[in-house]
């Protein structure tokens, strides 16, 4: 039975996930059906992982993604992400390092687990471990100190394997050096360009018009387009059934408390003195002058608003340099260090961050604060029934779909769930035809479904639907008179772009020969531009994102020509080296130690990974394919 409910309705997990966090796989509990083949997900060694240890882990993984992504996730993220496989992967990979753990004869003091709740930031009051919060805490989640202790103390023990397999990781000073260098090193380019759109004088004739479609016309069909009936399950139309207690509230507010918090904040004005990118110390010293005469007249009393509109180079000048209220995290560190150390009316001298130099005027501080319960009670009691109504829509859907397993017709089902049978006009794979919220995505689902096949429940938006494609129209040849003017457009597109890059190599060419770019471009009176400096994450300057130029450019020789003509979205281009700046030693010996840090935890990662697979690898793992086909 499980097995035929799982070929016909797709991903019957996500069902019963998706709407609130709490699991409960109906009809696949543990003891179902007498077999323990519908009770164990996997085997690793000896050891069965049950129904209930999958579902702890796919809702830990659930909870992840709300954490990243929030209420916006949907089926088709949970298939992105593969929470299926991510799920028994943590409880394989958790199983087989406590296993190593026991190997080496980890053990985890009382003294380490006490550490570890210390800096819980949910068990603390006034910045304290709060004994009383603790066991309150614990109550609210449905647990107790010993099992939440025991959790503490297993994920430390697999900690100290970790630690262990990353021991020997280190990064030398040459390598942090060197990573440093090649992250950067600037490139300045000379370049020529030639734009394929700039070629406004080709006109395509009839008779390269006529063997352009019929080397063309299958490019040029109509589109597919679908029809289909469908069933809609809105939360809008639960939200009326559902009643929120006093204790779901308080429940809610105790698990959520970073939600009802407003950190401690700063309204603070700037006058921004940009520093350009190829700026030498004596350039940055002369700006910083100049801030500094501006900062006198502010501290004499000069309206620092007006200050900021007359010299101040942001993007803030025209409204006084208002920067409005923000909390730290917010601006770049040197900013945020500054501003967060003065008092309302407080008007600092030049910081000086990577945008420029900064005179920073702080005219209000707002204490961070806490919502009450009682303050959020509706904000709380509204966000809980909208997931309560969402979970009744979904509900309301999945026995709408029971029925379509036993072999009802939509018709039918609309009948037995008193439900109204919607219908499409014919809709192309954008969807731009329909009515619904989410137009792309029903198209989407729609085109995956073969004719007269019901769909297994999809989630659009914040709705649920049964499709039913009911009539499919296929794509059909179209006559050149109805497509005259795009075969045109792409002839001539085509045209300009095989003329630019002809002239291109033309230029190349008489450039390898002479070995004179600015000689050679002066004699077809042609402009050599010049990129400002770029590293080699890009992008290439004005240029503009490119991998190809990024690649050829850090490549290229003292001074030396590309040897081929490079194409991106913007045309074609002959390149050459005009300059690369190596970063300065003080600002390498500046940077190591953080450079050093981040290419430590990128090796520890790999190496972390590596060790893992290698293990899984040897170990006897299997899985049960009766739970996932």
């Amino acid at each position: 039975m499980l097995r035929t409910m799982r070929e016909n309705s797709g991903s019957w997990i996500i069902k019963f996930l998706l709407g609130l966090i709490v699991i409960a796989f109906v009809g696949i509990g543990v003891g179902s059906y007498g077999s323990k083949n519908r009770r164990t997900v996997a085997t690793i060694g000896d050891k069965d992982v049950t129904i209930q240890e999958y579902q702890d882990s796919y809702k830990r993984v659930v909870n992840q993604l709300r954490a990243r992504f929030g209420d916006s996730i949907n089926e088709e993220t949970l298939k992105m992400f593969n929470v299926e496989q991510q799920a028994l992967d943590q409880i394989i990979e958790n199983h087989l390092v406590s296993l190593e753990a026991d190997k080496h004869e980890f053990i985890v003091s009382d003294e380490e687990i006490q550490s570890q709740l210390m800096e819980i930031d949910a068990f603390k009051e006034n910045g304290k471990f709060n004994i009383e919060r603790y066991q309150r805490m614990l109550a609210l989640q449905r647990t107790n100190s010993e099992i939440f202790e025991a959790q503490i103390r297993a994920e430390l023990r697999n900690q100290k394997v970790r630690n262990l397999v990353l021991d020997a990781v280190s990064v030398s000073d040459m390598e942090a050096k060197e990573w440093y260098i090649n992250k950067n090193t600037r490139v300045t380019l000379d370049f020529l360009k030639f734009d394929p759109r700039e070629l406004k004088d080709i006109e395509p004739t009839e008779e390269q018009i006529q063997a352009f479609y019929d080397e063309k016309k299958e490019d040029y069909k109509t589109e597919p387009k679908r029809v289909a009936s469908f069933l809609r399950y809105s939360p809008g139309a639960f939200k009326g059934k559902v009643t929120i207690d006093k204790e779901g509230v308080e429940i809610y507010y105790a698990e959520n408390q970073d939600e009802f918090k407003e950190p401690e904040k700063i309204e603070a004005r700037h006058i921004l003195f940009k520093i350009p990118d190829d700026a030498d110390e004596a350039a940055v010293e002369e700006i910083r002058k100049k801030a500094m005469e501006i900062y006198e007249k502010a501290k004499l009393g000069e309206n620092f608003a007006e200050l900021a509109k007359n010299h101040s180079e942001g993007p803030s000048a025209a409204s006084g340099g208002y920067l409005g209220p923000f909390a730290r995290g917010a601006m770049v560190k040197p900013f945020e260090e500054a501003a967060f150390a003065m008092q309302p009316g407080d008007i600092s001298e030049p910081v000086q961050t990577r945008f420029g130099w900064h005179i920073i005027k702080v005219d209000q501080r707002f204490e961070a604060t806490v919502t009450s319960m009682e303050d959020a009670y509706k904000t709380i009691e509204t966000k809980l029934v909208d997931i309560e109504a969402k979970d009744m829509a979904y509900n309301a859907a999945g026995q709408a779909f029971d029925h379509v397993i036993e072999g009802d017709d939509l018709e039918q089902v609309a009948l037995l769930t008193q439900q109204t049978v919607n219908h499409t006009e014919p809709f192309s794979a954008t969807g731009f035809e329909l009515k619904e919220q989410d137009k792309s995505q029903f198209a989407r689902e729609a085109f995956d479904l073969s004719l007269d096949t019901i769909s297994d429940i999809k989630t659009i938006g914040d709705t649920y639907y049964l499709i039913k494609v009911t009539q499919v129209i296929e794509p059909k040849i179209q006559p050149l008179d109805q497509v005259r003017d795009k075969i045109v457009s792409d002839l001539t597109a085509k045209l300009q772009e095989e003329k630019a890059k002809t002239t291109a190599e033309s230029i190349l060419k008489e450039i390898k020969e002479t070995g004179a770019l600015k000689t050679v471009a002066q004699n077809h009176t042609l402009e050599v531009e010049t990129t400002r400096p770029f590293v080699n994450s890009g992008p290439v300057g004005e240029i503009g994102a490119s991998p190809d130029l990024l690649d050829a450019a850090f490549k290229l020789g003292d001074k030396a020509v590309h040897d081929e003509v490079i194409q991106s979205s913007a045309g074609f281009f002959v390149i050459a080296l005009n300059e690369k700046l190596l970063p300065e030693e003080e600002k390498i010996t500046q940077g190591l130690s953080q450079t050093r840090d981040e290419i430590l935890m990128a090796k520890q990662n790999q190496v972390y990974r590596t060790w893992l697979d290698n293990l899984k690898a040897k170990s006897d793992i299997e899985v049960n394919p009766d739970f996932f086909n």
